[in-house]
């Protein structure tokens, strides 16, 4: 994991490594935020790619609980030197032969596979060409006609190579990575959520960003690709208060996509407190009663 700074204090965590991602997800249930742009689908964002996004209380749980480190690498602060840059131009010049390669495979294979018609095609045109020449039709094989259609296929260039996007530094010296501190949490705030999301993961709880509800986090039962969220996260100071008409906003949102508003925070023993609010129909709760008696 690469955590890098940028103006504003704004801290941003990126994954590339598709094994590192399916770690976190399958065996630690940290689930992040896909922002990548998928090759095969551009243009859209409904379906996203790597990099994985990791929330800042994701990242400082990881790191708090000693599942990874936080390094820093000199070698990323200069310019390269002249023996990185030429390692780095042979990987490239490689990586285009492998390409150049891989293309002209495909090409003789679908020649290969389209031989008959390939023939079929030529002894057409030879036909056609003798019949006005009024002269008989020089003999073709398939053997002919593939080879002559393998020796028009033109070479890949530079400028119709694809690009490739390394997901680890190609030529990185791991040797010079040194442990670098972080300081989040720092503010009030970010002390209770990042203590509220430990506290809600240590309950088995999936957890990702609530933003988009008007929350801190959404809380899941299992795996947000086969549950929905049952819970909306607001997390408050342990005195702070909510008006009604804050109370309203929240349990209204909550109850339009079927979820439950949970208010989280922190006492002065550093122990998470839970509140929830549930929009009651006042004529169904009357029937369950009913139903009970």
């Amino acid at each position: 994991m690469v955590i890098s700074q940028v103006p504003r204090t704004i801290l941003w965590q990126f994954l590339w490594k598709t094994s590192n991602i399916l770690y976190l997800r399958k065996e630690l249930r940290i689930v992040g935020q896909l922002e990548g742009c998928l090759a095969s689908l551009p243009r859209q964002l409904n379906l996203c790619g790597r990099p994985l996004r990791l929330m800042n209380e994701e990242a400082h749980f990881l790191l708090k609980n000693n599942y990874c480190e936080l390094l820093s690498c000199s070698d990323l602060a200069s310019p390269p030197t002249k023996q990185s840059a030429d390692n780095f131009k042979e990987i490239q010049n490689r990586a285009f032969e492998e390409q150049r390669l891989l293309v002209k495979e495909e090409k003789m294979q679908q020649i290969l596979r389209a031989g008959e018609k390939i023939l079929e095609g030529k002894r057409r045109k030879l036909n056609k060409e003798a019949a006005k020449s009024g002269n008989e039709p020089p003999p073709l094989t398939l053997e002919q006609a593939v080879d002559e259609e393998i020796r028009r296929i033109p070479e890949l260039t530079q400028a119709n190579a694809l690009v490739q996007i390394f997901t680890e530094h190609p030529v990185l010296d791991c040797e010079k990575l040194a442990p670098i501190s972080w300081d989040y949490p720092s503010s009030e705030n970010d002390k209770i959520r990042a203590t509220v999301y430990g506290d809600l993961w240590a309950k088995g709880f999936y957890i990702t960003g609530g933003e988009k509800f008007g929350g801190d986090f959404l809380v899941y039962p299992g795996d947000p690709v086969r549950f929905h969220a049952k819970y909306i996260a607001i997390c408050l100071p342990f005195e702070g208060l909510l008006t009604p008409f804050q109370i309203a906003v929240h349990a209204r949102v909550a109850v339009s996509v079927n979820k439950k508003v949970l208010l989280c925070t922190v006492n002065s023993d550093s122990r998470v407190i839970y509140k929830y609010l549930e929009w009651l129909d006042a004529k169904r709760e009357k029937m369950s009663q009913e139903t009970i008696k």
